[in-house]
Formats: C-alpha cells, sequence, structure tokens
C-alpha cells in the first residue's frame, strides 16, 4: 500500500508538471500575441506620424507660396504707387518752377 500511495504522489506530481508546462507555454504565446500586436500598434502609429508630417509639410509649402504671391503683388501695388507718386511730384515741381519763372520774368 505504501508503494501504491507513493506511486500515486509521484504521478500527481509529473501530472502537475505538465499542467504547469502547458499553462506557461499559453502564457508564453499569449505574451508573444501582446508583443505583435504592440509591434503592429507602432508601426501604425509611425505611418500615421509619418502621412500627417507630410499634410504639414504640404500645408506649410502652399502657405509659403501664398505668403510670397501676396507679397509680390504688394511690391508690384507700392512700386506702382511709387512711381505715380514720383510722376505727381515731378509734374508739380514743373508747374512750381513755371510760377516762379512767370513771377521773375513778368511773363502771363
Amino acid at each position: 500500500m505504501k508503494a501504491f500511495a507513493t506511486a500515486v504522489f509521484v504521478a500527481s506530481l509529473s501530472v502537475g508538471g505538465y499542467v504547469d508546462a502547458a499553462d506557461q507555454s499559453g502564457a508564453k504565446e499569449e505574451t508573444k500575441k501582446a508583443g505583435e500586436a504592440t509591434k503592429d500598434a507602432g508601426k501604425a502609429t509611425g505611418r500615421a506620424a509619418k502621412e500627417a508630417g507630410k499634410t504639414t509639410g504640404q500645408a506649410s509649402e502652399e502657405a509659403g507660396r501664398t505668403t510670397g504671391q501676396a507679397a509680390k503683388k504688394a511690391g508690384k501695388a507700392t512700386g506702382s504707387a511709387a512711381k505715380q507718386a514720383g510722376q505727381a511730384t515731378a509734374k508739380a515741381a514743373k508747374k512750381g518752377a513755371s510760377k516762379v519763372k512767370k513771377v521773375f520774368t513778368g511773363d502771363k
């Protein structure tokens, strides 16, 4: 009877060992799956960040172009206004000089 009890005890230890090994194997698989899911999520985050950066870059480029065009137009308008102001000043100076000449020469 003692030998039978020992055999049952040893057998129960062996079965318990297999159960533990199976549990460990399952835990390893779950850990591996979780790691793969984390890796995939990281890749997805990287792709999303890359796309967001690309979109931001394109928007910045477009804004730069628009700003450049606006500056060019403003420059042209300023140049045109300066030209007109210069012409008006020259015309006024000429007219003023003519009046001064009339005063000194007595011409009407």
